[in-house]
């Protein structure tokens, strides 16, 4: 699907830790999408309000370098789609990221 979208991280919290930090954070995110595709779902109409929870592993590796594991959940409150089949989509999804954090 094609969509344009940001997100706010609005809470971030350290729960414990010095080598390996665990925290969770929450986040609004906002999803439009541009594009029209075929069939009877046109994406073109369709927006979306979410929150997201997640939780974070952290590893410092080096003084400035780390890296993170990190489980989510979304889930969309406000959900405004053109959609004619005699279905709805659900609103919510899990995922896991991971990647590198350099501090300059």
């Amino acid at each position: 699907m094609n969509r344009f979208g940001f997100g706010i991280d609005a809470l971030l919290v350290t729960l414990k830790g010095e080598k390996l930090k665990h925290k969770f954070g929450a986040g609004v995110l906002f999803a439009q999408g541009f594009a029209k595709e075929s069939g009877s779902y046109n994406n073109s109409r369709s927006s979306y309000l979410s929150y997201q929870i997640f939780y974070r592993n952290e590893a410092r590796i080096k003084d400035r370098l780390s890296w993170f594991v990190e489980p989510m959940f979304t889930y969309s409150f406000i959900s405004k789609e053109k959609l004619a089949e005699p279905f709805r989509l659900k609103p919510y999804r899990a995922g896991i990221s991971g990647g590198i954090l350099y501090r300059f």
